[in-house]
């Protein structure tokens, strides 16, 4: 294999990954509600519901086109749902590989700080094909293990911050 085929392969492995991650987490929703409805047919149970009271959860998708998909997704399973209010509009950042990704993820949060959410699903990674640039001032070509665990380590702070 060639060294430009490696990092392709090893994004083509990375998207892959997130497809199923995404469609995880869809399953994994799905069946919760299916769960809650089943609480709330069952009113003698002694176990905690997570709707108490007829409350309504805030869910907001945030992310790149990944992360559009999901949200469409989303309102298509969960729309009709009155206990879940989705947001229409996704809220975009763009990934974490570009040089201005700190201030676009705090300028996300900022706007986000005054309205409370229940839920954040973040979806990122289409944007994120690049090279990384370490603190060292070194470039990482994408797949390597030090890109790894530099990108690893920039999406723990962007949902640390959210």
């Amino acid at each position: 294999m060639s060294s430009r085929r490696a990092p392709r392969a090893a994004v083509w492995a990375a998207a892959r990954a997130m497809r199923r991650l995404a469609m995880l987490v869809c399953v994994a929703l799905a069946f919760g509600i299916g769960a809650v409805a089943a609480q709330v047919a069952d009113e003698g149970a002694g176990y905690l519901t997570p709707f108490p009271g007829g409350e309504t959860y805030k869910l907001l998708v945030v992310g790149d086109n990944l992360a559009e998909g999901i949200h469409g997704a989303f309102m298509e399973s969960f729309g009709g749902d009155p206990r879940i209010e989705i947001d229409r509009k996704i809220r975009w950042l763009g990934g974490v590989s570009r040089p201005d990704h700190v201030e676009e993820i705090k300028q996300a949060a900022q706007s986000l700080a005054g309205d409370k959410r229940n839920v954040i699903v973040a979806l990122l990674g289409s944007q994120d094909r690049w090279s990384l640039r370490g603190p060292d001032g070194r470039r990482y070509t994408v797949g390597s293990r030090e890109w790894r665990d530099l990108y690893g380590k920039r999406i723990d702070e962007a949902m640390r911050t959210f």
